[in-house]
Order: structure tokens, then sequence, then C-alpha cells
């Protein structure tokens, strides 16, 4: 086993920045939210040529949150969170603290945080983090009935030298042109490849012009192949095609 410095990342382009600037450093950072859909800042980072990653591996965890706050203030008056569990739980809030001030920070770790620090203030975490900041565990879990999996990426300088890629990921930009999305793809159907994900982001500066971060599924020699088949083809049809990474998927953790 390698012995492993964590270093805790205040927002999403710090991790990328930290992870740049050396080949033997990694970083995670979140993709997709059940609740809030694809987070916005990691997929700009990746299709920012100039700030991109190569993308090692994926994980996901299934988020059981707590509302973490002070014992002597159970119905507290202000609530901290990342955006994504506020919208996850927003039901459970209107029911639970109506009168709460909602807050969306940079992320739980931030929110419990500024909980500790706060009277009569709480924040929707881990437990975890509540023994970390201490804080009392109001509530857990909450909204336990709708499913919460986050997915996070594993990025770093270098290609993945993980054996078993089950993903592929692409950034794409295509011409303004009648069929040019349909002729991007049109060879993975025929290939047979399942496209899990297409995001667009605007291009800054240009009036609807997009680029676009595409997720394929990848599993077996017979799909590699498949694969690159597809990608000789495509690359016709685009004005640039970035390959961001071919990479395993990991089981699904629970916090």
């Amino acid at each position: 086993r390698h012995k492993v410095e964590l270093v805790p990342m205040p927002t999403i382009p710090d991790v990328f920045r930290y992870a740049k600037a050396a080949s033997d450093r990694l970083g995670v950072v979140p993709v997709e939210n059940t609740s809030w859909g694809a987070i916005a800042e990691t997929i700009d980072l990746f299709v920012d040529p100039r700030r991109s990653l190569y993308i090692q591996e994926e994980l996901s965890i299934h988020i059981r949150l707590a509302l973490l706050g002070h014992k002597d203030s159970p119905r507290p008056k202000t609530l901290y969170s990342h955006v994504a569990p506020l919208e996850h739980c927003k039901k459970w809030l209107r029911r639970r603290l109506p009168k709460a001030t909602l807050h969306a920070v940079a992320s739980t770790a931030v929110a419990v945080r500024r909980a500790a620090q706060e009277k009569g203030a709480a924040a929707l975490g881990t437990r975890a983090a509540a023994k970390l900041y201490g804080l009392d565990i109001l509530e857990f879990p909450v909204t336990q009935d709708i499913p919460n999996l986050t997915q996070f990426l594993v990025v770093g300088k270098e290609k993945s030298t993980v054996a078993g890629s089950q993903k592929s990921s692409l950034v794409v930009t295509l011409a303004d042109r009648p069929g040019s999305l349909l002729a991007l793809l049109q060879p993975f159907d025929d290939e047979g490849l399942n496209l899990s994900r297409i995001v667009s982001r605007p291009i800054p500066g240009q009036a609807n012009k997009y680029v676009f971060f595409i997720d394929i599924e990848v599993a077996g020699v017979r799909s590699e192949t498949a694969m690159r088949r597809a990608l000789r083809r495509a690359r016709s049809a685009c004005d640039s095609l970035r390959v961001v990474g071919s990479y395993p998927v990991r089981k699904p953790y629970r916090s």
C-alpha cells in the first residue's frame, strides 16, 4: 500500500489546479447528483483545454444526509449546505424547517463548519462531519425514501493506467450546420455503444455555440474495438474531439 496524503480543497477549480501541478497528484471532484443533475463547474473545467485533466476512474456514493446542529437549538433559524443537498431535501425542509433561512455554500464541509461557529445554525451533512466539528446529530437520516447518489471522478495529469475500462469520456465541438450532432452520434449507434451522458455547455464569447461532454459505456474487448471504429468515424464529423479518459467504474459506496 502506498501512503497517501489527503489534502482538502475549498473549491472544484482548486482541486483541478492542485492535481495539474504535479504528475503524482490526483483529485476527486463531483460530476453529477441524482437530484441536482450534472455539476456544471466540473464539466466546464473538463471542456476547457487549458485546465482539463484526464479521468482516472469513476466513484459514486449513496449519501445519507443528517441534520447537524446544536441540541439546545433543535429548531435552527439558519441552515447551511451545498446546493445539491438543499435541492434534494427541499420538500423535507419546507415541512421540517419552514422558517429557516437557507444558505448555499461551496460544500457540506464548509456548511458544517459555518454551523459549528454560529449559534442557532444547522447544516445538512454527514454524521462523520458532526464528530469532526463538534455538532450534534439532530436527525438522521433525512429524506431516506429518495436515493441520493453522487458520482465523482478521479482526475490527474496522466492518462489512466488502471485496467478494465468501462467508460470513455469525450469533449467535442461541432460545426454549426444541420445534422452535425446526428453525424457525431450515428457511428456509436451503428457500433451498439451506449451514450450514458451528453452535456452541452456554452462556448464563452460565442453566441449559440456549444461544446459537448459525452460519456460512452465500454465493456470488454469487443466494445473497445467497436469504440475505436466509432471514434475514427466520429472525428470526421467534428470540428474537434478529445478523449479525456478511458477508465473503470467502481461499485457505489454508502456514507
